[in-house]
């Protein structure tokens, strides 16, 4: 995570930086963090149907809140 981390430092718009660092914290279930960013990577590509279907998978993953 580490060298996305810094890829993303160094070119924050570098196209699917942002998708590889969502992937990695879907796997950890740290699903906030999923979500942000894949809303960048979506702020940079809004077309992109790898980040779209990652979103998706991140909404159904992630634990409902409680109220």
């Amino acid at each position: 995570m580490t060298s996305f981390q810094k890829a993303a430092d160094v070119d924050p718009k570098l196209p699917e930086i942002h998708l590889a660092m969502s992937l990695i914290y879907l796997q950890q279930k740290k699903y906030d963090e999923a979500l942000a960013e894949i809303e960048r990577e979506l702020s940079l590509v809004p077309d992109s149907q790898a980040a779209l279907a990652t979103r998706a998978k991140i909404a159904a993953a992630k634990p409902a809140s409680a109220p």
